[in-house]
């Protein structure tokens, strides 16, 4: 489980934090999640292809569903 150095265990997005950052949905730096961080779209673009890769052929059937 990742240790976050500004964000409590005891915080109510750090479970989904640890697991997005434990997938590499999303990415911690130097230890710090950053939850308040402006992010760009080329961050937005790596997290969505990230949660792609991780969904799978599945859901690229499912997307070609009407």
């Amino acid at each position: 489980t990742p240790q976050f150095t500004d964000l409590a265990p005891a915080h109510p997005a750090y479970r989904t934090a640890a697991e997005a950052t434990a997938s590499g949905v999303l990415t911690d730096v130097d230890g710090a999640f950053r939850a308040g961080a402006i992010v760009s779209g080329q961050d937005v673009l790596d997290a969505v292809q990230a949660l792609q890769r991780l969904a799978g052929p599945l859901a690229a059937r499912d997307r070609r569903s009407p």
